[in-house]
């Protein structure tokens, strides 16, 4: 992790305006956004949730760290009410997916409270989550890594998660393989790597381009001697005729 380059460029820092509900608000170059949900249900550390957004047509396919929420002894029940809002509505949500609509990805480290949590949420609170592979834990650190080296992670300064980013180091078993050094914190960074390991088949895609829009032409209007080819003066009359279409 390096929040800038050495010149002071930001690199994997952003500092981005918290709106009134905590979230970040993102770039305005872009109109379309999606959104991965990692959760990490906690044992020893608290429950831990970290919203992150990408744009479908940025083709740099930059991931930014827009939310995060941090609480201990947190259950299934409020675990909901965070996410949907306190009436628990489902199908008209309040809480975060209120305000990012249902996530493209949502993934949750569950191993220590195990399927109940997912159970309940999806059958009462109709909410469903992916459990994460905890086999592929390493991989999906590797894959978080490479995009920060690359410059795609955007981590809201001063945040838990970038904490974590900056402490963070591998430990090594007696047998010189690395491993997860347990005395050190880590629910917001498990949080981010599995809402990137979930969306990693959506960023990698290439948005497809749009055909240009032109008015449906009246047959009647055609001219029989017209093989379909456009001349300057064609070009100038079609800006001139269809601008207002562009606006």
């Amino acid at each position: 992790y390096r929040p800038h380059l050495e010149d002071g460029q930001q690199w994997n820092q952003w500092v981005p305006v918290i709106n009134t509900q905590g979230f970040a608000v993102l770039p305005s170059e872009f109109s379309e956004w999606s959104y991965s949900y990692g959760m990490d249900f906690g044992s020893s550390d608290p429950f831990g949730l970290g919203i992150f957004a990408w744009a479908p047509a940025d083709p740099s396919h930059t991931l930014y760290h827009i939310y995060e929420f941090s609480q201990p002894l947190m259950y299934a029940k409020t675990i909901s009410e965070l996410l949907i809002g306190e009436a628990l509505e489902s199908t008209a949500p309040e809480g975060c997916i209120g305000y990012t609509g249902w996530p493209d990805a949502m993934v949750v480290d569950s191993a220590h409270l195990g399927a109940a949590f997912l159970e309940e949420m999806a059958t009462v609170y109709g909410i469903r989550i992916m459990p994460a592979l905890k086999k592929d834990k390493h991989d999906s650190i590797e894959l978080f890594n490479g995009d920060l080296i690359d410059g795609r992670v955007k981590v809201i300064k001063g945040s838990k998660l970038e904490d974590q980013l900056m402490t963070l180091q591998w430990d090594v078993d007696d047998y010189g393989r690395l491993k997860e050094n347990k005395g050190m914190r880590n629910d917001m960074t498990d949080c981010a790597i599995y809402a990137r390991k979930a969306a990693a088949h959506l960023l990698s895609s290439t948005p497809t381009p749009e055909d240009p829009f032109f008015p449906p032409r009246d047959e009647a209007d055609l001219d029989p001697d017209d093989d379909g080819s456009l001349d300057d003066d064609d070009f100038g009359d079609m800006l001139s005729d269809n601008f207002d279409d562009f606006d």
